[in-house]
């Protein structure tokens, strides 16, 4: 069995990096047809100011923020590990693919699945150009948004407004305008982890 510090450690290591839009998904009928995932936790990569803009929005809304870096050796072994033994727990995220996998990974192994993965990767102009998959309501309501929206704030919109229950799915892509300043070449992601039996998604993601 492969040990889970090396697991992290050695493979998985997140590289080094340079470093209010109101969003209701899917609009009133969606607002009162699905009750909201409540998220526990937002894990961020506090080395890209576009996830640092992110997660200062969501913890506006009362969820508790958890930056990282180049590896998640603390949060999990110190937080994140200790609670899931007790309870899975439904979180999100703005990270590199690297982190996402780990705890993607990680989180299988108690019952919890991701229900919706955004991959925003900068574009030519001074754009972003955004993927989504995830509950039709989530997604929608991000792609009706114009290029010039403030795009970190819907997404913290989105990622605290997911649906439970069984929603059906839906994929999008779609371009916005760029921070004033984006000093990043990788591809970032945005996600959501939580547990099956709370977000059962009919179509998968």
């Amino acid at each position: 069995m492969v040990d889970r510090r090396a697991f992290i450690q050695s493979s998985f290591a997140l590289p080094a990096a340079v470093s209010g839009l109101a969003f209701s998904p899917g609009g009133a009928a969606a607002t009162e047809r699905f009750r909201t995932l409540a998220l526990e936790r937002f894990v961020y990569d506090a080395r890209f100011a576009e996830g640092f803009d992110v997660a200062q929005h969501v913890g506006k809304l009362g969820v508790e923020l958890s930056p990282i870096s180049d590896d998640l050796m603390t949060l999990w072994y110190d937080d994140l590990d200790l609670r899931w033994k007790e309870a899975p727990m439904a979180l999100g995220g703005v990270t590199l693919a690297e982190a996402l996998f780990v705890l993607e990974t990680l989180a299988a192994d108690r019952q919890m699945r991701v229900v919706y993965r955004g991959e925003h990767a900068p574009a030519e102009d001074g754009m972003i150009r955004h993927k989504l998959a995830g509950p039709r309501a989530l997604v929608e309501g991000l792609a009706a948004q114009p290029p010039e929206a403030d795009w970190e704030a819907a997404l913290a919109r989105a990622v605290t407004a997911c649906p439970l229950g069984e929603p059906e799915t839906a994929e999008a892509e779609l371009v916005t305008a760029a921070p004033a300043i984006v000093l990043r070449d990788e591809t970032i992601y945005s996600w959501i982890i939580a547990p099956r039996s709370t977000v059962r998604l009919k179509n998968g993601v």
